[in-house]
This record gives C-alpha cells, structure tokens and sequence, in this order.
C-alpha cells in the first residue's frame, strides 16, 4: 500500500477499487498497518468514482495482457483475481481510460506515478502526452526495469487551490 511509506502525519489517502471484495480488503489491510484514521477506499470504475482534485494519485492497475495470464506463475495467477491481472488484449486498457481523467483529477503542480508492466512504459506515455500529461519520465525497480510511469497534470496558469486533507468518506 502507498500509505505505509508516508509519515503519520501525511495527508489522507484514497482508494478506489471496481471490486467489493477487494475495497473491503483494503479497509482491512489498512486498519492492519493503523492507516485506517487517514485513509478511505472507495468503489467505483477507475476516475469515474472521483471528483478531485488532488496533489498526487498513485495507481496499480491491470497490466497483463489477456493472454498472457494463463503463463502468469501460479502464485499470481491462483491469488489475484483477474479482474485485477486482466489488462485488456495489449495490456494497456486501463491507462487509455485514466489518462483522459488525470488533467481533471490533478490540481495545478499535481503528480501522478503508475505501476506498468515490464515493457510497456513508452506506450503509457504515449498514451498519457495524448492527453497533454507533462514532465513525464520512469522510476525502475531494483531489477532495472521501468516500473513505475511518473508525470505531471497540463500546463495551467494560475495557482492550486489547497485542498482539505479529507477526500472523500466511505459510502
């Protein structure tokens, strides 16, 4: 979880998850590490379920192609339900539906980081500057692969507006 490599005194996260089950995992985890006080998860369909905005949105979505989950190791394949392996036929559906919400969802000097798949870094980010996503660049993992995709929302004049730390209650 993000949450956990914060200070207690960061502001407030916020999940958003399109299974039950898997929200309600996360309340539980959350409690587990004593996150529970400053965090909230949602259910909802990607940024459908946000109204924003925010500092910073980290995602984890579904990155492995269609096809390729059957060859996933059986600890993946048999734990993970495939609703959170299944990214579509190339892998990349998720990030085509939330590089279109991210300007909106972003304040200002907002940030965003997303997990990919290995190999597919260029593609988010092609996929991400259609949508006018900027000072993007890669985090690799202790291995040298590009893991994570990082960038910032579209140029706005002006100032952000702080938001309240609080974001959204539960429903």
């Amino acid at each position: 979880n993000p949450l956990t490599s914060v200070p207690h005194d960061a502001p407030t996260g916020l999940a958003v998850d399109l299974s039950l089950a898997a929200a309600a995992q996360a309340c539980a985890n959350l409690t587990a590490c004593g996150f529970a006080g400053r965090s909230r998860v949602i259910v909802g369909s990607w940024a459908s379920a946000l109204a924003g905005p925010f500092e910073v949105i980290v995602s984890n979505p579904p990155y492995i192609a269609t096809s390729s989950i059957g060859g996933l190791e059986r600890e993946v394949r048999d734990h993970d339900p495939a609703l959170a392996l299944d990214g579509g036929p190339d892998g990349l559906d998720a990030y085509r539906a939330i590089a279109p919400q991210l300007p909106r969802l972003l304040t200002a000097d907002g940030r965003f980081f997303l997990e990919v798949g290995a190999g597919q870094a260029a593609s988010v980010m092609s996929i991400l500057a259609q949508h006018s996503l900027t000072k993007m660049g890669t985090d690799v993992d202790l291995a040298g692969f590009a893991r994570v995709v990082r960038g910032a929302g579209a140029a706005r004049g002006g100032r952000a507006e702080r938001q309240p730390r609080e974001l959204i209650e539960a429903p």
